[in-house]
């Protein structure tokens, strides 16, 4: 991998680090919604799915065909 790539991928392993780090997803106590739905949940999912998609960004770059 090239250098930046690698600088990249740490940076997001080291936000989802944070992101699922407890302190922050206590940050997310309570319910909301019609059907009360957890916040530690959505905050979760929203995590992983944000992780799933910069992940993707990143490494599109690298293996698009040109």
């Amino acid at each position: 991998m090239k250098k930046r790539l690698e600088q990249k991928m740490v940076f997001v392993s080291l936000l989802l680090f944070f992101i699922f780090n407890m302190p922050f997803l206590l940050l997310f106590e309570g319910s909301f919604g019609e059907f009360e739905t957890p916040t530690l949940y959505v905050g979760i999912i929203a995590g992983w799915l944000f992780a799933v998609l910069l992940s993707y960004k990143i490494l599109k770059r690298k293996y698009s065909v040109r």
